[in-house]
């Protein structure tokens, strides 16, 4: 489309919980079988994508509506291959800069439960 790129999450470099899951303790109580069935397809999905590259080319194709093939195999790349870890481990850094942001908009109550890391 001609845009140019102001910046690129992926050369800035900090860590961010882009993706993840995020359950209550009381959830996984209750229901352990479903807090694991919803783990593993999220892993499998990840795994999918990234050992599926036709298909996975198709998904995008049909969800980002276009057949732009160079946007399209650039998106995949970028965001399917690179960003988008194999093993979605969350780590601290990434957490503490979500709760920054967050912090902007909810600051009383956020603090109260970042107590803890």
């Amino acid at each position: 489309m001609g845009l140019n790129a102001l910046a690129d999450r992926q050369m800035l470099g900090p860590e961010y919980q882009h993706t993840g899951l995020a359950v209550t303790e009381s959830l996984i109580k209750s229901k352990p079988e479903l807090a694991r069935n919803i783990t593993k397809a999220f892993l499998e999905a990840i795994h999918y994508m990234k050992t599926h590259r036709k298909e996975s080319l198709a998904f995008l194709q049909k969800y980002l509506k276009t057949d732009d093939a160079e946007a399209l195999e650039e998106t995949y790349e970028a965001i399917g291959i690179t960003l988008i870890p194999q093993k979605p481990y969350p780590t601290l850094k990434g957490i503490q800069i979500m709760f920054r942001e967050m912090e902007q908009r909810t600051p009383r109550r956020l603090r109260l439960n970042r107590s803890s890391l």
